[in-house]
């Protein structure tokens, strides 16, 4: 869900998505979708204590990737991991880097790149709230937010011959 919007707001706006997880070898599965869906980039953040990462570790290779990634200003992430469905690494990895986040974000109303604006809706347990927050920023989004496009021929051909960078 995170990939879908990142896509859709650079294709109202000016830039490129990149994603990024940390996975083994035989998880760069949702990375080739990814880039299938229409990333330009895939990173696969590896290391050989991986099973035993908890949720600040996760934060802290993501913000180091992030920075290495350098002139973002946008981190899409989802609500939670499949892994471990704790739902705080957006909010550890937004610490980390001296961002603001938002988190059950479940509409962007609109994006104004100029002045580094964000206008945004959350899911609450008492209804909704609307924000304008300025970016950079991490978000976490709620399944809500769109339905995630079935990947292209072309994108699929792209992924297939695409060579996933990988950080250890």
């Amino acid at each position: 869900y995170a990939v879908e919007v990142a896509l859709q707001l650079c294709e109202n706006h000016e830039g490129d998505v990149t994603a990024l997880s940390i996975a083994k070898e035989d998880e760069k599965e949702a990375l080739k979708i990814a880039i299938a869906m229409g990333c330009k980039d895939a990173i696969r953040i590896t290391d050989s204590a991986i099973n035993a990462l908890d949720t600040l570790a996760c934060a802290k290779i993501l913000t180091a990737a992030i920075n290495k990634i350098g002139a973002v200003d946008l981190v899409c992430m989802g609500l939670q991991s499949i892994d471990h469905n704790y739902g705080v690494t957006a909010v550890q990895t937004a610490r980390l880097l001296g961002w603001q986040c938002v988190t059950l974000v479940s509409k962007i109303n609109s994006l104004d790149m100029e002045k580094k604006i964000i206008q945004i809706e959350r899911v609450l347990d008492e209804g909704k709230q609307s924000l304008e927050v300025k970016l950079p920023l991490v978000i976490s989004f709620v399944k809500e937010i769109a339905v995630p496009r079935y990947p292209s021929f072309l994108g699929i051909r792209k992924a297939a011959k695409a060579q996933i960078v990988q950080w250890n």
